[in-house]
């Protein structure tokens, strides 16, 4: 299946800041106890998290779908 499809009905949302852009991306992990616990400390504190969606149904890999809002000052690193 595509992200889209198995994302697409929790997408909903408003407007951003004129001053704020929404990057969108779609992660994968090997699925094992912790996994989610780790990816979530990876990520860090420093992230304003829009979206957020883990989709796991007993599959080998975790899927994570993430939207973060990012000041357009900040948009050329990354």
């Amino acid at each position: 299946m595509i992200w889209q499809k198995l994302h697409i009905r929790h997408m909903v949302g408003g407007r951003l800041n004129s001053n704020e852009v929404e990057r969108i991306y779609r992660f994968e992990f090997p699925e094992r106890p912790g996994a989610l616990l780790n990816f979530l400390n990876r990520m860090g504190q420093k992230w304003n998290i829009s979206l957020f969606h883990y989709r796991n149904h007993g599959s080998a890999f975790g899927r994570v779908l993430c939207g973060f809002q990012i000041p357009t000052s900040f948009i050329s690193n990354v």
